[in-house]
């Protein structure tokens, strides 16, 4: 019965993907190619959701193949990159909204110091292991 659940499930996620990717598609041609490309310059999000909706397609074939160590992989990654997405529209409401914001400006401003911290400390750990 868990099998029939999980089938239904991402069968129905993988539809809505292809509904998604499609319907990006047609906004395409409605807005044109520059136009379209600023708006998803300006909401990241949704650029990140649509690289989902299209990595949930592609992890048909490894279920396909029993290869469920790369499926888990872009089942990750899928899962990561639609959090963002759904943050957007919390963003009308009263109560989430200024959580949202904030979460938003910290992202933009102190997690990509932390990154870029973190990967002079990487870079430099490592090239003192290599020595080592």
């Amino acid at each position: 019965m868990n099998n029939y659940r999980r089938f239904s499930v991402f069968s129905t996620q993988v539809v809505w993907s292809c509904f998604y990717l499609f319907w990006a598609a047609k906004e395409t041609t409605h807005l044109g190619f520059r136009l379209f490309f600023r708006t998803l310059f300006l909401c990241p999000s949704r650029v990140m959701f649509l690289i989902a909706c299209a990595l949930s397609i592609l992890a048909v074939p490894f279920r396909l193949s029993c290869s469920s160590g790369a499926e888990d992989n872009l089942a990750l990654l899928v899962m990561l990159m639609t959090g963002p997405y759904f943050l957007f529209f919390c963003r009308g409401f009263k109560l989430t909204g200024p959580f949202v914001v904030m979460i938003y400006r910290m992202m933009a401003a102190d997690l990509i110091r932390f990154v870029t911290i973190y990967f002079i400390f990487v870079m430099g750990f490592s090239q003192g292991i290599m020595v080592i």
